[in-house]
């Protein structure tokens, strides 16, 4: 007990700790009030009206710090503690406060802990009475079925835990500066920094090189840091481990240590520099310099459409400024350029070394395509999300259910379609077309390294690349998860049809269900290439599975025939889907009227031209708004409307109607 008393006295200085609590009790007590309002008192009005489950669920999710629930927390824990942390060193800012402090009989190492103790307990005092006021109103409401006391001490750890590293990041900041204004701005550039500076260094290399992607790296690193994650939207359950909190733990008392290491080495005359320490000004002179080169260029590539000269003004024009206002800063006068235009100068000759190795690609990233016999298989699709969660094997090591299915992903084995995919590749490189879809080519090699690229795929330009690509078992499989999913794993089939105003066809029962399960695997495995990238509307064949009530959507096509004919047979077709007769006519016009006038329409009332419009329309991929037209059908309960390519295959007849509004 004595040990333990002398090392308090020894760390913590009690005058200067009561004093402390007397000046700055008043912002623990306004982050009290802020907490009790928007949770134990939301709670108790919310609770006792909500009616439904996503109403219990936000209330639990407010306990999560998830976004979406609980911004108004996620802004405390942004606010408060930094500027409990100015306030606290706040003497540290002025020559005056500075040279008083610091005669007092007071030691710096307890000045800082005195310091320190007293903003966690201000900080803590807040969450402990707010927590014990949720236990209350959890055990004495109907809320105790909402969410446990275990939620409400996990709540109580995470946002101490996160309240606690602002903090000690806010305090880590003040070390460096002597002016209040730049510790606050400081802390949250250091908060916004590895995001902001891997964003602007990644939208630059988008720019620079063709085909660059960085999607895994910014999902792995950036967002899951403590910092960001709350924003980001990754604190779940799955992210927030134990392992993770003592993580955080671990770097929070390193910010503490090196903080209380550049205090104790700090100068007294540091006051009101911006500043503190010389070496750290070669590094924040350039950091200005870099993050505002880049925030230029970024925005000067935009506006002018993708131009390289303009890019390079926007990094000269960037840099010069950034430049100039941290030397001004540093200096505190205006009189910079008699000594600093050497630096500058040297700082222009990198960039231009680096602008030019990067623009003629020396490390051959760009042209980079590895070979057949290093790949062990390759992604080709939009969604890297999918592909990440593939890579960690989520979704099959999840598996509950013996006939739940994965969600597809556009993976490729199969050495013909790694060799497909390899000579597309090769052709985007050589086209280096920036019109169409984004797409991700992604080779996982047998050594576990990925080589990861993004482009816009046109799929009408790439079609004779893309056809045999499209037309494999292994594609389909991965576009349509329906060809390797167990009947058994449907909970309900609806089938719809917006065009019309009849009611949707359910399906339930499980032989109706498979019956028409094996007729639509039949109908998408024989599609070809020019019928998958035409999007059809619709027929929609919704098909809701039983696990977590997942649905997969898949367009009722014209040329399914099998599908079309097993509902004929069973009286569903004209229940549900809009017939031919029902459009009384249909018109044709230009998409886009360059001229302002009203523009010309044709109008079709033939049947049979109907029909071929309801068939041939849809969105044909690949193709400009110069290049279609609109289609609007008429029926008796009201309009709808689709477009169609004027290169499509129609009959001579329908073809005369595209060429006479062509003339008009």
């Amino acid at each position: 007990m004595t040990s333990k008393t002398s090392l308090s006295k020894e760390l913590i200085q009690k005058g200067l700790f009561s004093g402390n609590i007397k000046r700055f009790w008043w912002l623990s007590a306004l982050y009290t009030i802020a907490l009790l309002l928007v949770l134990p008192f939301n709670h108790l009005l919310l609770g006792t009206s909500a009616e439904n489950e996503w109403a219990w669920e936000g209330l639990k999710r407010s306990l999560e710090l998830s976004t979406g629930y609980s911004e108004f927390q996620i802004i405390l824990i942004y606010t408060v503690p930094v500027f409990l942390a100015v306030l606290l060193f706040n003497y540290l800012h002025f020559n005056r406060s500075t040279s008083a402090v610091h005669s007092l009989p007071v030691t710096r190492k307890q000045m800082f802990f005195t310091h320190c103790g007293t903003g966690i307990l201000l900080l803590a005092i807040p969450v402990i009475i707010t927590g014990v006021a949720l236990m209350c109103v959890q055990q004495f409401t109907l809320l105790n079925d909402v969410y446990s006391k275990g939620n409400i001490f996990s709540w109580m750890g995470y946002t101490l835990l996160f309240d606690i590293l602002f903090f000690a990041v806010a305090v880590f900041v003040g070390m460096f500066t002597g002016n209040p204004a730049a510790h606050i701005i400081f802390t949250y550039i250091l908060f916004a920094l590895p995001f902001g500076v891997y964003e602007l260094v990644s939208y630059n290399l988008s720019q620079l090189l063709f085909g660059y992607s960085s999607f895994r790296l910014h999902e792995g690193i950036i967002a899951g840091f403590p910092p960001y994650a709350l924003l980001s939207g990754y604190f779940d359950r799955e992210t927030f481990t134990a392992a993770y909190a003592a993580g955080t733990v671990v770097l929070i008392l390193a910010t503490f240590v090196l903080a209380l290491y550049a205090y104790r080495k700090r100068k007294l005359e540091a006051a009101t520099d911006v500043v503190a320490f010389s070496i750290i000004r070669p590094i924040f002179k350039y950091g200005v310099t870099v993050c505002t080169m880049l925030l230029t260029g970024a925005y000067f590539y935009n506006i002018s459409d993708g131009s390289l000269a303009i890019l390079v003004f926007g990094y000269f024009s960037g840099s010069l400024l950034g430049y100039s206002i941290a030397e001004i800063l540093l200096h505190k006068s205006f009189k910079i350029w008699r000594q600093a235009y050497k630096g500058y100068l040297i700082f222009a000759l990198l960039v231009v070394v680096a602008l030019f190795s990067v623009q003629v690609d020396i490390f051959g990233y760009v042209d980079h395509i590895p070979q057949a016999e290093e790949i062990a298989e390759v992604y080709f699709g939009p969604n890297i999300y999918g592909w990440m969660d593939y890579q960690k094997k989520n979704a099959v090591e999840n598996l509950q259910n013996p006939y739940d299915q994965p969600e597809g992903i556009l993976v490729f084995k199969q050495p013909e379609n790694i060799k497909n995919i390899s000579l597309l590749h090769r052709e985007i490189l050589k086209q280096r077309r920036e019109d169409g879809y984004s797409q991700f080519i992604i080779y996982t090699l047998k050594n576990g390294k990925n080589i990861i690229r993004q482009y816009q795929v046109n799929e009408r330009a790439f079609a004779h690349f893309l056809k045999p690509i499209y037309e494999s078992a292994e594609y389909k499989e991965g576009r349509f998860p329906v060809l390797r999913q167990h009947p058994n794993s449907i909970k309900v089939i609806e089938i719809g049809d917006y065009r019309t105003s009849k009611d949707s066809i359910i399906i339930s029962d499980k032989q109706e269900i498979a019956q028409l399960i094996g007729a639509l695997r039949k109908d998408i495995s024989n599609a070809s290439f020019e019928e998958m990238i035409i999007d059809k509307s619709g027929p929609m064949i919704d098909i809701m599975n039983i696990d977590r009530d997942r649905r997969c959507d898949y367009s009722l096509r014209d040329t399914y025939s099998s599908t079309i004919h097993w509902l004929k047979q069973k009286g569903y077709y004209e229940k549900c889907i809009l017939q031919p007769g029902e459009v009384k006519s249909a018109s044709l016009e230009p998409i886009q009227n360059r001229s302002g006038d009203i523009p010309q329409r044709i109008e079709i009332k033939d049947p049979d031209l109907i029909q071929e419009l309801l068939k041939k329309s849809g969105r044909y991929r690949g193709y400009s708004i110069d290049e279609e037209l609109q289609v609007n059908f008429y029926t008796s309960s009201g309009s709808f409307g689709d477009r169609i390519a004027k290169d499509a295959p129609v009959s001579p007849e329908l073809k005369e109607y595209f060429e006479k509004l062509a003339k008009n």
